[in-house]
């Protein structure tokens, strides 16, 4: 669930692995620490700043170190190298990070790294749900597969560039002025530039999509139908009544889909009950009652397993572990 408090940047030292462990798992996510080179004492040091979808931390060790957070499931994280290198795994995927070279980890995916003696990073932790929600509003229709970034991004690109700028001129902002964290106008734009830039600079599954998408006007026929599913997609449409509200005949709407969307009406309003389902099991407190079959047949998913197979592909792992991480 994302932070609704925003934080000023708190400071963070110690040379003891347990509490190490411990507080940059609370930080992130929770995740194993080995120290690699037992002569070497830990020197760690960590700053974080805590926005509503995005954390950002400069984090160091000071010795040679194995980190090993796993699959992260609720966020993605960015990795820039400031100092020294790691060997980042992600699935089976393996990069050196350096000078030029950051590391992106999903939420999907499980993920290790080995720091050097000497490695400083700027981690970037994004709220998964605020990444996929921007994605979906640029597309014009909700993803039909996890997003996936490439693992390396060359910052020797003009994009990948841009990007951190960015984010480097989000912190230099806030450290010049903390009160700033007391503006949501202002955080919240700072964020959807940080999650728009990261879509637009780092190659993913669908690159191509969005900038097909930059070429293409969705037809008034579609338009009339998806703001209808969007705006209650929990209600029993059929794909006859959407048509009808379409004024055109169920042929020519599913042509028009297929012709601009690659998808049915009824894949499209399933993939928005995905969406919304997904959003509620994010944020929703399980100590609150709530089960993930409440959360489904409200969005109008009335065979459970079906739900659980559909939840699972699309978003890797089961409804119920995301209703626990919430």
């Amino acid at each position: 669930m994302a932070d609704e408090n925003p934080r000023a940047a708190d400071e963070f030292r110690t040379s003891d692995r347990d509490e190490a462990q411990q507080h940059i798992s609370a930080v992130f996510s929770p995740h194993v620490l080995d120290v690699i080179d037992k002569s070497c004492d830990l020197n760690v040091r960590l700053s974080t700043t805590v926005l509503p979808a995005i954390t950002l931390g400069y984090l160091r060790h000071g010795a040679e170190v194995v980190v090993q957070p796993g699959r992260l499931g609720s966020y993605f994280h960015v990795n820039i190298p400031i100092s020294g290198h790691t060997r980042s795994t992600r699935g089976d995927d393996e990069i050196i990070t350096g000078e030029n070279v950051a590391a992106v980890l999903l939420p999907t995916e499980s993920s290790a790294m080995l720091w050097s003696r000497d490695c400083e990073q700027l981690a970037v932790k994004i709220n998964r749900t605020a990444v996929e929600n921007r994605l979906s509003l640029a597309l014009g229709h909700p993803m039909d597969a996890p997003l996936r970034f490439d693992l390396a991004m060359d910052l020797t690109a003009g994009p990948a560039q841009s990007w951190v700028h960015t984010v480097r001129s989000l912190l230099d902002a806030l450290r010049a002025d903390p009160t700033l964290l007391e503006q949501p106008l202002i955080t919240a734009n700072f964020e959807n530039l940080i999650v728009s830039q990261l879509l637009h600079a780092q190659p993913h599954n669908y690159s191509e999509q969005l900038v097909t998408k930059h070429a293409l006007t969705r037809p008034r026929t579609i338009k009339r139908v998806t703001d209808l599913i969007d705006a209650s997609p929990e209600r029993p449409h059929t794909a006859a009544e959407l048509a009808d509200a379409a004024g055109v005949s169920l042929r020519t709407l599913q042509d028009s889909f297929h012709e601009q969307l690659g998808i049915t009406p009824m894949a499209y309003l399933r993939q928005v009950r995905l969406t919304r389902a997904h959003e509620d099991l994010a944020t929703t407190d399980p100590a609150g009652g709530l089960s993930v079959r409440d959360i489904a047949y409200k969005w109008g998913f009335n065979h459970l397993p079906r739900f659980a197979a559909a939840y699972r592909e699309r978003y890797g792992v089961p409804p119920s572990e995301t209703l626990r991480q919430a």
